[in-house]
């Protein structure tokens, strides 16, 4: 009998299920919820030793998207500390502490959209340089964080290692095997056309 749903118990329940292990690079709860203590324990990491990866406005201030998390700098514009950037960091992190363990036939990259300039209005310096950027370098600058933060897990994991994303976008399918779409029907691809198919 099984009292505790986790991913050993579906294991043994379905040998032939497939597992993925899923993280939101973008965003941490500030403060943090109770229930995450690998997303606490590399929050307490960043506060103390690479507070320049957090994502800012303008003025110095926190960017917010989901209401209660704060954003993280994955643009390619993100300040090198210690050598590295935020997508590097992370992507690492997380091969180091979760993909190594080969019960996962896959990861999940929550907000894996390639742009950024729609938060804020735009009101983002991910150089830190205290300007706002432009929506193109912006978005330019992101879209190749994101791909650099993918493609090393995939140089790591491999062609067979399963890999999806959301937004339902067109966006980082030479490395992804799919999408997954959050609402539904949507407008992800310019339009809804066919209602959204």
């Amino acid at each position: 009998k099984i009292t505790k749903w986790n991913h050993e118990s579906l294991k043994k329940l379905n040998p032939k299920i497939k597992l993925l292990a899923y993280s939101n690079p973008m965003e941490f709860f500030v403060p943090m919820v109770p229930d995450r203590p690998m997303q606490k324990k590399i929050l307490l990491e960043v506060n103390e030793k690479y507070p320049g990866w957090f994502l800012k406005q303008a003025d110095g201030s926190p960017v917010i998207f989901w209401r209660g998390m704060r954003m993280m700098n994955l643009s390619v514009l993100c300040p090198l500390i210690d050598g590295k950037r935020w997508n590097v960091f992370i992507a690492g992190y997380l091969l180091d502490h979760v993909l190594k363990d080969p019960i996962w036939d896959g990861y999940f990259m929550d907000n894996s959209g390639g742009n950024i300039s729609w938060v804020n209005n735009g009101n983002i310096y991910a150089d830190n340089n205290g300007i706002a950027d432009a929506p193109e370098m912006l978005d330019t600058a992101w879209s190749a964080g994101i791909k650099e933060f993918l493609s090393i897990i995939r140089q790591a994991k491999g062609s067979k290692f399963i890999m999806i994303g959301n937004k339902g976008s067109l966006e980082f399918l030479d490395i992804l095997d799919g999408k997954m779409f959050e609402e539904f029907p949507n407008n992800y691809l310019g339009d809804k056309k066919a209602e959204g198919w």
